[in-house]
């Protein structure tokens, strides 16, 4: 259904309907600085965005999707030249470190299922 071109303007309702975001999503992204609408137009000042706004907002997604904070995100969008590559080998780091936390606790829950199965039959 996305068949604007390039020089293509999105209200929020699209962008929203686009994304999957709510309006409060984009507006909170806003307000954070790391979306800002192209233009405003109107006797209430509505926001429109462009195509390479749209970009943006499904680079922040990606990256949220990811498990990256709005602050880690922030900076990656100032450089979006040259990603540094040591934010993501970091947050990579720590999900790998939960990843471990986590199969250590299932399996401290399976084996207390086991004895406590065994105990009471």
């Amino acid at each position: 259904m996305e068949q604007k071109q390039e020089g293509a303007v999105y209200s929020v309702r699209d962008l929203c309907r686009l994304t999957g975001v709510t309006r409060k999503t984009l507006f909170y992204y806003d307000h954070k600085g790391l979306l800002k609408p192209t233009e405003r137009k109107g006797p209430q000042s509505s926001k429109y965005y462009s195509s390479c706004d749209l970009f943006r907002l499904r680079k922040i997604l990606t990256w949220k999707r990811a498990g990256l904070e709005l602050q880690v995100i922030s900076v990656l969008l100032e450089q979006e030249d040259s990603i540094p590559v040591e934010l993501l080998e970091q947050r990579l780091s720590q999900l790998k470190e939960t990843q471990r936390q986590l199969v250590h606790s299932i399996r401290l829950l399976e084996q207390l299922i086991q004895q406590e199965q065994q105990v009471h039959p």
